[in-house]
């Protein structure tokens, strides 16, 4: 999970807090890597590793002449959901910022959180993959894990139907999705409830991939 090219997010802080005790190596194949962090005068700065060009779920859903199939939609949100499996029950700590904005997919057809940011290239402003595992590790603001686990479901529920609710997230419904087969109707009401064990190993959503 380690690689030549790295990329640097510099988040400017008022203290250095005890959070920052918490921060930590995070490498896995569905989170862009954080390989290292250190403090300097008023800034913390994480050192991701850079996996190539990417999009992120927000420009997927927009994209008019792309509609994903249900099978699609389950390959992300099983990535997604491995990725939280490890942010949970490894580093131990709450992502907090589950969103189409925050799931990143790249051309070798990786799928991972992280963000885009613009960065400075040598020749214009660019959009660059980071994660924002880092900011999850020293972020105080009160979340749940369940939480994380539902904002999956309000994936697909945005990419079931993007020209609907993509734009207009708020109007989302929290019960069956329009033109989801019952397995993903399944999934959305269960999975903020459901162990990990139950996700994988009845294979909650994933009956049809």
């Amino acid at each position: 999970f380690r690689y030549s090219t790295v990329l640097i997010k510099r988040r400017d802080a008022g203290r250095q807090g005890a959070s920052f005790s918490k921060l930590q190596v995070a490498l896995h194949e569905n989170i862009v890597g954080l390989v290292e962090a250190f403090y300097y005068s008023i800034s913390t700065h994480f050192i991701y590793n850079y996996h190539g060009f990417a999009v992120n779920l927000t420009q997927v859903g927009l994209t008019p002449t792309l509609e994903l199939s249900e099978k699609d939609l389950a390959s992300i949100c099983r990535s997604v959901l491995r990725g939280l499996e490890y942010i949970h029950e490894q580093l131990h700590i709450v992502h907090g910022g589950v969103n189409y904005d925050n799931i990143i997919l790249y051309s070798d057809r990786a799928i991972k959180i992280g963000k885009l940011y613009t960065t400075l290239s040598f020749i214009d402003r660019t959009l660059s993959p980071l994660a924002n595992i880092g900011d999850s590790m020293i972020n105080d603001s009160p979340t749940s894990i369940d939480l994380d686990r539902e904002n999956v479901s309000s994936l697909l529920l945005q990419l079931g139907d993007s020209h609907r609710y993509m734009k207009n997230p708020e109007k989302i419904p929290r019960k069956a999705a329009y033109r989801l087969s019952k397995y993903a109707t399944h999934f959305i009401e269960h999975v903020g409830s459901s162990s990990y064990s139950y996700i994988f190993k009845v294979r909650l959503l994933f009956n049809i991939i």
